[in-house]
């Protein structure tokens, strides 16, 4: 479900400042772990399509059956059955599009205890083994969860466990396709990007992207084009129009208040801007 806190989604799959645990069918939670063991996502209410979510929380999704395509944090990613996605807290995801065949087993977790470098995404294939190390782990998950009392450091380490094999993974399959020089430019656009969905309310300019990684305006304009094939301006529209849908789609807060929070000189200048992104009308986003 998705509550509204200050203004934003706090889109999560429960209220984990609770240290009592809770358990009830297919859900089980305790303190700032919870998990979906088989979700469709869509039948029960998890997370709708086309429609962009904040994630308070961070997330794991492991895709059991069927395909997903979504969007984290701007960037788009599609998965299969078999395919892992590690989401950061304050990620902003949207689905795209869901086959009627998809299971998804979910996890949830606070920031606490998120231990990834950066707060990247991270979307993995496991093999063999890995992929039976990963759906032990889930399974031992789902069952330390429903003990009771529910041991806490039993669910920490199998958490981390989680989190340690899928950057594992990741690394060794980034290691396979990356040159050393390339695998440095993706880290700095991963870095980049993660900057934009942080600050894009207020800043708009490449100076300032490019004076907090300590890069040139020059060399962050080159480096993004070339990972990417898009350029700083086109990211950062990208991330003011996704925070924008966001708070249209999730708040109640009037148009004229989103322009002022996002920094555009006044709602005219915000409608143009959001119009000419998205093909409507802040207002007519809000009421399809």
């Amino acid at each position: 479900m998705a509550k509204r806190t200050n203004g934003m989604t706090d889109h999560r799959l429960d209220d984990a400042e609770s240290q009592q645990a809770t358990i009830r069918g297919n859900y089980r939670a305790w303190g700032q772990f919870s998990m979906v063991p088989d979700s469709s996502c869509g039948s029960n209410g998890a997370l709708a399509l086309h429609q962009p979510y904040r994630l308070v929380e961070g997330r794991l999704m492991n895709v059991v059956g069927g395909h997903i395509r979504s969007t984290a944090n701007l960037q788009e990613y599609e998965l299969r059955a078999g395919d892992t996605l590690l989401l950061p807290p304050d990620c902003i995801i949207e689905l795209l599009e869901m086959s009627d065949d998809t299971r998804l087993q979910i996890l949830s977790y606070s920031d606490d205890a998120f231990a990834v470098k950066n707060h990247e995404v991270i979307q993995v294939s496991p093999q063999g083994d890995e992929h039976e190390q990963i759906a032990l782990l889930v399974r031992l998950v789902w069952l330390a969860l429903g003990q009771t009392p529910v041991m806490q450091s039993v669910v920490e380490y199998l958490f981390q466990s989680l989190q340690s094999l899928v950057v594992g993974i990741s690394e060794r399959e980034t290691g396979r396709t990356l040159a050393e020089g390339d695998s440095r430019k993706r880290m700095l656009f991963q870095r980049f990007l993660k900057l934009v969905n942080t600050h894009c309310a207020r800043e708009r300019s490449l100076t300032f992207y490019a004076d907090v990684l300590c890069l040139s305006p020059h060399y962050l304009s080159t480096m993004v084009k070339q990972v990417s094939g898009v350029n700083v301006t086109t990211w950062i529209n990208r991330a003011v129009c996704l925070e924008a849908k966001v708070r249209l789609r999730h708040t109640h807060q009037l148009v004229s208040q989103i322009s002022e929070e996002l920094n555009f000189p006044n709602p005219a200048f915000f409608n143009k801007f959001f119009k000419r992104e998205t093909g409507m009308t802040p207002g007519d986003y809000r009421e399809r």
